[in-house]
C-alpha cells in the first residue's frame, strides 16, 4: 500500500434485462436516470456539456454485456478521461445536447455510418474501431471460404484470410447454409469440429459437433439471416 486512499470506482448502473440504449432513441436517459435501478428510463431534459468529454457508448450492433464488463467499461471510460483532462460524462445520450470534444468508449466495435452519425471523424475520436461491414468486426474475417466461388458478402478480402492461414487454426468462414455443411463434412474427417458464432464472445456461441447429424441439426436451429450476415465460422 502507499498510504493513498482508495480510490471510489464509479460505474453505470445496469437494469436487470442487460437492456441497451439504441442511438434512434430520442427519449433515452440512461447515463444518469434514477429509474434506471428499478428497470426504467424517462425522458432526459435537454440540456448542453461543454469542454472536453469522454462517455461510454452503447452500438447498435452489440451483444448483451454481464455488470462487471458494464463495470469495466465505465472504469476505462473515466480513466481515459483522467488522462486526457477531460470530465467524464457517464453513458451517452443523444437526447443532450454536447458542446466541445466528445471522446467515444464505445462497448464493440462501430459500424461506418453509426460512427458518422456520432460525429467521430478521426481514431482520436474513440477508444476503439470503425469498420464498413458488419461481419469485419468478427472472428468470421480469419478464415477463408471453402472455395474460391463460395459465398460471401460485399467487402470480403480473400487475400487478407490467405495472409493469416499460418497464424490461425485450420477452418472456414461459411456465409451459406450449403457452405456450412460442405465446410463442416470436410473437417469432420479429422475429428470432432467447432462451429463458433461470430458475433459471440467471452466464451459463448461454441457448439462442438462428431457427426454431419449433429451439424444438420445445429443448421436447423441457426437462423439462416444471421449466417447470411455474419457468417459462421467452423
Amino acid at each position: 500500500m502507499d498510504g493513498n486512499p482508495p480510490r471510489k470506482l464509479r460505474y453505470l448502473p445496469a437494469p436487470a434485462d442487460l437492456f441497451r440504449p439504441s442511438l434512434l432513441s430520442a427519449g433515452s436517459a440512461l447515463a444518469k436516470s434514477d429509474g434506471l435501478a428499478n428497470g426504467r428510463t424517462s425522458r432526459a431534459e435537454p440540456w448542453t456539456m461543454s469542454g472536453d468529454l469522454v462517455v461510454v457508448y452503447f452500438s447498435h450492433l452489440g451483444g448483451p454485456m454481464y455488470t462487471h464488463e458494464r463495470v469495466t467499461l465505465s472504469v476505462v471510460a473515466e480513466t481515459i478521461a483522467q488522462i486526457k483532462g477531460a470530465k467524464f460524462a457517464g453513458l451517452y445520450d443523444n437526447a443532450k445536447n454536447y458542446s466541445g470534444n466528445v471522446f467515444f468508449v464505445p462497448d464493440d466495435t462501430l459500424m461506418l455510418d453509426e460512427a458518422s452519425c456520432l460525429g467521430i471523424r478521426r481514431p482520436t475520436d474513440l477508444f476503439g474501431a470503425v469498420v464498413p461491414y458488419p461481419f469485419a468486426k468478427t472472428k468470421a474475417i480469419t478464415h477463408r471460404l471453402v472455395d474460391p466461388s463460395g459465398d460471401r458478402p460485399e467487402g470480403w478480402s480473400s487475400a487478407f484470410t490467405e495472409m493469416v492461414q499460418d497464424v490461425v487454426l485450420p477452418g472456414y468462414t461459411a456465409f451459406s447454409v450449403d457452405d456450412a455443411r460442405t465446410a463442416a463434412a470436410r473437417l469432420l474427417s479429422t475429428g470432432p469440429i467447432r462451429i463458433k458464432e461470430p458475433l459471440a464472445a467471452g466464451g459463448a456461441g461454441h457448439t462442438v459437433a462428431t457427426t454431419i447429424d449433429e451439424v444438420e441439426a445445429f443448421l436447423e436451429g441457426f437462423p439462416e439471416a444471421a449466417i447470411i450476415r455474419h457468417g459462421l465460422v467452423i
